[in-house]
Formats: structure tokens, C-alpha cells, sequence
């Protein structure tokens, strides 16, 4: 949803319907992922595992589906706020266990993606983060504190 900042007043909103199998987009919730804004678009992870990209007045302008492109088996909900570094928007997949959480179904499947932000192709893929599966990317610039003679 999308609220004026200088008086709250409603101005759009972006929806998307269930997924069939509760076990990936578990009843009763919705979008679990913190919106990116950057510029005139938005971009945030759907509870059907897509990547989406908006433009500040609601229209979509493309949409990654994770589960038909990279074959991904979100457990119970997608969570993952995007980042953007450059020319690329980075997400997690939310590739998990099954329901019993016993397995992981598709274990080759990335865990976190980065996709072109103009036309939402797949950029770059890792599976670093296993099992592990409602990861939420965080960018840092390293550097050089030369107070503390310290690289970060």
C-alpha cells in the first residue's frame, strides 16, 4: 500500500493472490518483505515468491518469479527485503525445508539472487546461505578506519 507522506492519504496498492500450496504462502499472511524505494521504483519480494519491481505510482514494471525460474521452494512465506547496489537489485529467495522440516526440496536452487534493475533479468546467483531460508540481503561498503588502524 501507498500513502501520501504529508497527510496519509491512500494513494495505491499492489496485490497478489495466494499460491495454491499453503506450505510455500501460508494462510493468512501477506508480503513479509520491507519495500526498496529507489528513485521512482519500488521493488520488494511478493508472498509468491517473485521479485517485483513498481513504479512509484503503482504500475508493475517487470516481476522475477523465483519458483518457475530458479526452481526455489519457499517455506511457509517469502521474506526478504531487497537491496540495490549499482545497477542490481539483491534478494533472498526464501529457499527452505519442507513442511515436516526434515528436507530441503530443492537444495540446488540459489539462495540468494540479483537481478537487473531495469528489465529484471537474472543477473547473478549463490546458494551460500543453505538451508537458511528466510535470508535478507545486506550490502556494506569495506573501508579503512584509520583511527582505529581497522578494515571493515
Amino acid at each position: 500500500m501507498c500513502f501520501r507522506e504529508s497527510d496519509g492519504k491512500f494513494l495505491w496498492q499492489h496485490t497478489s493472490a495466494k499460491l495454491t500450496d499453503s506450505s510455500k504462502d501460508w494462510p493468512e499472511t501477506g508480503v513479509c518483505s520491507a519495500p526498496l524505494v529507489e528513485g521512482d521504483r519500488v521493488y520488494y519480494a511478493t508472498n509468491r515468491c517473485e521479485l517485483a519491481c513498481l513504479d512509484t505510482h503503482g504500475k508493475a514494471i517487470w516481476t522475477f518469479d523465483m519458483i518457475k525460474e530458479l526452481g526455489v521452494v519457499p517455506h511457509n512465506k517469502t521474506a526478504s527485503s531487497p537491496a540495490a547496489y549499482g545497477g542490481l537489485v539483491f534478494a533472498g529467495t526464501s529457499n527452505g525445508r519442507d513442511e515436516n522440516h526434515t528436507r530441503v526440496p530443492a537444495p540446488k536452487a540459489p539462495s540468494i539472487i540479483a537481478v537487473d534493475k531495469s528489465t529484471g533479468k537474472l543477473a547473478w546467483q549463490a546458494n551460500d546461505a543453505g538451508d537458511r531460508f528466510w535470508t535478507t540481503v545486506v550490502l556494506a561498503r569495506g573501508g579503512h578506519d584509520r583511527r582505529r588502524g581497522a578494515r571493515w
